[in-house]
């Protein structure tokens, strides 16, 4: 009984000091009986929590300590109300926090140093300012992963070109970093430091999910293929303290249920492009290619009135801004292809993409994408000569078929004002 009136008392006292109620929960007194009951040293000795998340469990657990019968905290690992049985006292955070601080780091800038060629004295300037150009876009799986992110969480996202020059870290509770092979030894090492600081890591792309294994000697935890279907997964274990090892999706993720990547994250005047992505993957298999084979166990398309949601997104943070659609054969599907002219078309926007030679053969396809702002395609034609393209696709030999068509294709593309 005296338990529950110092509890009652307590509950009704403790909104007015805020975050005290951690360090009055530390210094009451009661048998150890009432210690084991509640599972204290559990919650609170659980070291590999973020500090934010092991403050308010003490919380929680305080609140069910003191006898209250629900909890109201929206923050709170309970998720349920702290509720004081007297008075409907409410136990509310004023202001907003947030139980971690995600920091998602895209490893950006260009990669072409060599060791032996720089004492030769060649620095390939023109590949490298080439390459800054290229290279000018953000991560759009680290920006669908903020938007997939619960809302208690604070999301940063950062760009790093150089990471001597990322000095100190930035503070944060987890760090997800995104990679290619290029920039994998930089990655490696950033992951590192921030391990050396306490700092669970996580890191997703291609190369880690071709290498997990590689990647698992630098960081605490690894994302195989997909991340949308194992993020939340990945940030409930690092509140739980326990994120470590591989986490690997199943490619049951429908482009359907996308959410907006977080276009609200970034600086516009930092690129000269920013991307949207309307598939994933690819039919054909092509021998050099492992976009099909890494990213999706099977091709998936986005549905274009999505598409036209993204896009909308993207201006209002950059109202015209120059589009890149991030696949990799966009037009393959041929009748969807008329539908996702039409929708890009109504957005006012300016964009090129990527596909293969075929669209050569649609001229209602090219009228279509000439009247809805598409500026360029990049096709990869592979090689110009029959010995390298006989055999390339692991399906079908269609690549090998249209080499004597390579010239008219070009030429009817561009006769349609398409580069």
């Amino acid at each position: 009984m005296p338990c529950i009136l110092y509890g009652t008392l307590i509950g009704t006292v403790l909104p007015h000091f805020g975050e005290c109620v951690t360090v009055v929960s530390m210094t009451f007194r009661c048998s150890s009986m009432w210690w084991s009951t509640i599972g204290w040293p559990q919650t609170l000795h659980n070291s590999k929590r973020p500090a934010r998340v092991r403050q308010y469990v003490q919380w929680g657990t305080f609140a069910r300590f003191m006898g209250l019968t629900s909890v109201d905290l929206p923050w709170s690992p309970l998720h349920a109300p702290v509720r004081a049985p007297v008075g409907e006292v409410h136990w509310r955070e004023e202001t907003e926090r947030h139980l971690m601080h995600i920091a998602l780091v895209a490893m950006s800038g260009v990669r072409a140093y060599n060791p032996e060629l720089t004492a030769l004295g060649l620095s390939l300037p023109g590949f490298v300012e080439r390459g800054k150009t290229i290279a000018s876009l953000p991560s759009l799986g680290l920006l669908t992963l903020a938007a997939l992110t619960d809302d208690r969480h604070e999301v940063s996202y950062l760009e790093v070109d150089d990471i001597a020059d990322l000095e100190p870290l930035p503070e944060c509770d987890l760090v997800a970093l995104s990679t290619y092979s290029a920039q994998i030894k930089d990655a490696y090492a950033l992951a590192r430091r921030f391990r050396a600081a306490g700092v669970p890591t996580v890191i997703g792309g291609l190369h880690v999910t071709a290498r997990p294994k590689e990647a698992l000697e630098h960081c605490d935890a690894v994302v195989v293929g997909e991340g949308e279907t194992v993020w939340q997964r990945v940030v409930s274990d690092a509140e739980a303290g326990v994120l470590g090892g591989e986490y690997r999706a199943d490619g049951s993720f429908d482009m359907a249920n996308a959410p907006i990547p977080r276009y609200d994250l970034l600086d516009p005047d930092r690129y000269n492009r920013l991307t949207v992505q309307t598939q994933r993957g690819c039919p054909w298999r092509c021998e050099f290619c492992a976009s099909s084979v890494l990213l999706s166990p099977r091709y998936k398309l986005k549905p274009p009135q999505k598409v036209g949601a993204e896009i909308r997104a993207m201006k209002e943070i950059w109202p015209q801004p120059f589009v890149e659609l991030a696949d990799d054969n966009t037009f393959v599907a041929k009748k969807r292809s008329h539908e996702l002219a039409e929708v890009i078309g109504h957005e006012g926007v300016h964009w090129f993409t990527e596909t293969d030679i075929s669209m050569a053969e649609d001229p209602h396809l090219l009228s279509l994408l000439q009247q809805a702002g598409c500026r360029e395609v990049l096709i990869g034609l592979e090689s110009v000569n029959a010995d390298a393209l006989d055999g390339l696709e692991t399906k079908r030999n269609w690549k090998y078929d249209q080499l004597s068509r390579y010239r008219d294709a070009v030429l009817t593309i561009q006769g349609h004002g398409i580069a």
